[in-house]
């Protein structure tokens, strides 16, 4: 299965858009916390199931989730540098789950 992906740029009043790598634009999305946009026909293609309300933060025995997980001990840019690695890496999940930590805390001040 192939799929293409498309990146987005707007400055509010001009769009661009650029063809991407999916790796590519799923990294940079990650990277500067932009929304990720999938068509239902390609998740029913690729069978993933679409619940949105699941995310790392609500999973059971998730590493996000309990209190004092390792990633909680880390400092932003310790965080940063971790993410970056992920991405290129390409463990997705695991950037998304040190995502949500630099969330909560720029809710949190």
């Amino acid at each position: 299965m192939f799929f293409f992906s498309r990146i987005i740029c707007s400055d509010g009043t001009k769009e661009l858009s650029i063809d991407s790598r999916t790796s590519d634009a799923v990294a940079l999305a990650l990277r500067f916390g932009c929304p990720i946009y999938i068509d239902d026909e390609i998740l029913e293609l690729a069978q993933i199931l679409r619940e949105p309300e699941k995310t790392a933060e609500n999973l059971p025995n998730s590493p996000g989730k309990e209190k004092g997980s390792k990633y909680e001990l880390y400092s932003d840019d310790e965080l940063h540098r971790i993410i970056d690695e992920a991405i290129k890496k390409e463990d997705y999940e695991t950037a998304a789950i040190i995502k949500e930590e630099i969330d909560r805390r720029k809710k949190r001040s």
